[in-house]
C-alpha cells in the first residue's frame, strides 16, 4: 500500500480509539492541537475512498506501477504478495517525473509546488515509519500510473 494510504489508515485507527482513550483517562496527556489534527486527517480517510497501491514489476528495470482500487472491490488487506495485474495505462512517467500515490486531498496535492510535495513525501520516508509498515508514497521514472481491470493472485 502507498505510504500515504497506510498513514491515513493508522490515523483512522487512532481516531476510533480516541473515545476509548478518553474513557480510561489516557487522552489527557495528549496535545489537543495534535489530536484535532489527527482527527481531521482521520476524517479524510472515511473508508470509502480508493485503496492506493504501489507495485514493482520484477526485473532489472525497476518499473513501478501506481494503482487506485475501488474500496468496495477489495477483498484482502494483505498486499505483500505476487499478483498478475491487468490494467489500462493512464500515464507513463518520464525521466524526472514523480507521482504521489494516494492523494487523500482529492487531487489537491498535484497543485502544491513541487518543493512542498517533496517535503511531505520525504517526511513519510523515515526509519520509524518504515518500522510500522509505512512504505513509499510516490513513484518516479520508470513508472506507470494505471487503472486496474483485474488482479489475479
Amino acid at each position: 500500500m502507498s505510504g500515504l494510504q497506510t498513514v491515513l489508515d493508522l490515523v483512522g485507527t487512532f481516531g476510533k480509539l480516541m473515545p476509548l482513550m478518553e474513557e480510561f483517562g489516557a487522552a489527557k496527556d495528549l496535545d489537543p492541537e495534535a489530536v484535532s489534527g489527527m482527527q481531521a486527517l482521520a476524517a479524510l480517510n472515511g473508508g470509502d475512498g480508493p485503496v492506493s497501491l504501489i507495485g514493482t514489476v520484477p526485473g532489472e528495470a525497476g518499473l513501478q506501477l501506481a494503482l487506485d482500487l475501488s474500496a468496495d472491490g477489495v477483498l484482502t488487506d494483505d498486499w505483500n504478495t505476487e499478483a498478475t495485474v491487468l490494467f489500462k495505462i493512464q500515464r507513463i512517467l518520464r525521466p524526472g517525473d514523480r507521482h504521489v500515490v494516494g492523494d487523500p486531498f482529492g487531487g489537491l496535492m498535484s497543485i502544491l509546488p513541487e518543493a512542498e510535495r517533496s517535503k511531505l513525501v520525504a517526511s513519510l520516508d523515515s526509519d520509524s515509519l518504515r518500522g510500522v509498515g509505512v512504505g513509499k508514497s510516490d513513484i518516479g521514472y520508470p513508472g506507470i500510473i494505471g487503472t486496474a481491470i483485474a488482479i489475479y493472485r
